[in-house]
């Protein structure tokens, strides 16, 4: 077990596999069922009790190495590690099924930016990084709000402040590290921004 790993977590590391699975399911299952039935899955076919069996089997495959792989670096919790990797196993099958669907129907695949499930996914992640760029000190929030939401170069904000580029450089660097630290806590990893601002 690695040392940052927090206490409450330490069972993760202990226990059987099957029994690390049963664990999951009863803790965190209710949560992801609402948050597929919330997703609009079902108009693509997929059930949420189906989903929930299907994940359990995928966290379970070689003695649950995925989840044996969390190791609560930074303060993060065993919870939102686990949200993360759902999340993206969910969608990833959430994909999948739709292409399959589209190509039963003879449609072209991969346009879905109008889907319902994905509009829900954007925004759920989006809310997700608002809550965490407001939790940042003030001045590391104006600064990258100002690169990423106005879209300015640090170039044009170095010089609007009037400071020298590479103090502008540093401070967002660090200012980025401390957001990415508040997204992998909250089970986002930093490609959000890339998501978002790209």
């Amino acid at each position: 077990m690695k040392p940052a790993t927090h206490p409450d977590d330490a069972w993760v590391h202990s226990l059987p596999a099957d029994q690390i699975v049963t664990r999951v399911l009863k803790q965190w299952g209710p949560r992801f069922a609402l948050y597929i039935r919330l997703s609009g899955a079902k108009m693509a076919g997929l059930e949420a009790e189906d989903l929930l069996h299907e994940f359990a089997l995928y966290v379970y495959a070689n003695d649950a190495r995925r989840l044996r792989s969390f190791q609560g670096l930074r303060g993060a919790r065993f919870s939102t590690f686990l949200t993360q990797v759902f999340r993206r196993w969910f969608f990833r099958k959430l994909s999948q099924a739709r292409n399959r669907r589209d190509i039963e129907r003879g449609q072209k695949t991969g346009n879905f930016s109008l889907d319902p499930a994905l509009i829900f996914q954007k925004k759920d992640m989006h809310l997700t990084l608002i809550r965490c760029m407001r939790r940042l000190n003030k001045a590391d929030r104006a600064l990258l709000e100002e690169r990423f939401f106005q879209g300015k170069s640090l170039a044009t904000i170095a010089r609007e402040r009037g400071i020298k580029t590479h103090a502008i450089y540093q401070r967002f660097s660090l200012a980025l590290i401390a957001l990415q630290n508040r997204l992998r806590k909250a089970g986002l990893g930093p490609e959000v921004l890339e998501e978002e601002h790209t």
